[in-house]
């Protein structure tokens, strides 16, 4: 099935070098936050927040470190897999005409994904840090789950119409 797309290296354009730095720094500033915060957690942590942002489960202060560890594995299975776009799977038959192009956006689309994901993971661990604070949680706090989690609906939508536009002129 994928023996007959062509295989292509792709350089990375100027906006998927910036793509790719925000989210190793990203993935860099979860590590030193939730570094930072465990040394002044508590020993018990909030682990989960309903949908109002109040914590209804709690657990060890180590769990704090599942969070980066996640953003980190996603950043590196976002990254090996972008390296084999002609295994993806696409809305449109790949040929010679049109295959750099729509692994330009399929790759794009997967590091946009990959920001996205660590940001709201970010956002959790403020959530949590702020939660043991006894701090409320700002309404940007309370608001901004919904809202990442609405650009990331949008910017599937995006690339997916791009994509169709693609394949009505083609």
């Amino acid at each position: 099935m994928y023996s007959d797309r062509p295989k292509i290296k792709l350089t990375l354009s100027p906006i998927d070098e910036w793509l790719e730095s925000l989210c190793f720094i990203g993935c860099v500033w979860l590590w030193i936050y939730c570094i930072k915060a465990y040394r002044i957690l508590p020993e018990t942590i909030p682990t989960h927040f309903n949908l109002k942002g109040v914590a209804d489960s709690y657990g060890s202060k180590t769990t704090m470190f599942i969070l980066p560890s996640i953003a980190t594995a996603i950043y590196i299975l976002i990254t090996v897999l972008n390296q084999y776009p002609h295994i993806f799977n696409y809305m449109v038959k790949i040929t010679a005409d049109n295959a750099e192009k729509q692994y330009r956006f399929a790759t794009r689309m997967l590091r946009v994904v990959k920001l996205i994901v660590i940001v709201l993971i970010g956002v959790i661990c403020i959530m949590i840090t702020k939660a043991t604070s006894n701090a409320s949680l700002t309404r940007l706090l309370d608001a901004s789950l919904p809202v990442i989690l609405a650009i990331l609906a949008m910017n599937t939508i995006i690339f997916i119409e791009r994509i169709r536009k693609t394949k009505r002129t083609a």
